[in-house]
């Protein structure tokens, strides 16, 4: 993981070094699809993570470097979180689940490389960067799937829990993708997410009969979201 940041660091110094273009200003807003990741095996078959649906919205910010490299900032708000036990849209699983809940602001560094493969490609630019994010909401809920009384609602919902005193509220990450421009002013982005520290504080919570566990818990997600430059 530290080579990866170096390598980042690297391409930020060298396209630094170039001549310099300006600035450009604007908003993105788009989708995510956010799933906590974890290397337990045993939670994942039990209680399967699946993505979660979320929103981005915020304000970008572009130095052009030269005709081919830009850095771009970001100031985002950012839905995450995840579902556990219950595939996407609810299908094919009867029994007990979880719903994580997680916001975020988040500060988005991009290096972006526009590329010159071939002609379908020869506009994209592909991006790297480092995310820095802080927590301003955390919430677990346990949904059981019950048989209920007739005539009543089949679910029972003991009520959400705050776990924000949880989790650790600075979270710093890693992210990929390919932004396709659609005119001068707009282009829609695709992006991986991974988180480089874990989600938890303290794994005691999750496994306070192994103090010495080692499996990790960490967000991911992948994104779609459109940017308009608006000067």
């Amino acid at each position: 993981m530290k080579k990866i940041i170096m390598l980042v660091l690297a391409a930020i110094l060298f396209a630094s070094a170039q001549d310099s273009t300006g600035y450009r200003f604007g908003v993105a807003m788009g989708v995510n699809f956010s799933k906590i990741f974890t290397s337990d095996e045993s939670v994942s078959r039990i209680w399967p993570p699946t993505y979660k649906a979320g929103y981005t919205v915020g304000v970008i910010m572009e130095k052009q470097i030269n005709r081919r490299t830009s850095f771009q900032f970001g100031l985002l708000y950012r839905e995450a979180g995840s579902k556990w036990g219950q595939p996407l849209f609810g299908l094919g699983y009867d029994g007990d689940y979880a719903i994580y809940k997680l916001r975020y602001i988040s500060l988005p560094f991009y290096y972006k490389l526009k590329s010159n493969i071939g002609t379908l490609l020869k506009n994209f630019d592909f991006c790297i960067g480092l995310v820095y994010s802080y927590n301003i909401f955390a919430e677990k809920q346990f949904v059981e799937e019950i048989d209920p009384p007739p005539g009543e609602d089949r679910t029972y919902n003991p009520g959400p829990s705050n776990i924000r005193d949880e989790i650790n509220l600075h979270e710093f990450g890693l992210t990929v993708g390919v932004k396709i421009p659609i005119g001068a002013d707009w282009s829609v982005s695709v992006t991986y997410y991974r988180a480089l520290n874990e989600l938890y504080k303290d794994k005691t919570i999750i496994y306070p009969d192994d103090l010495n566990n080692k499996d990790t818990f960490v967000n991911s997600n992948f994104s779609v979201s459109v940017e308009y430059f608006i000067f």
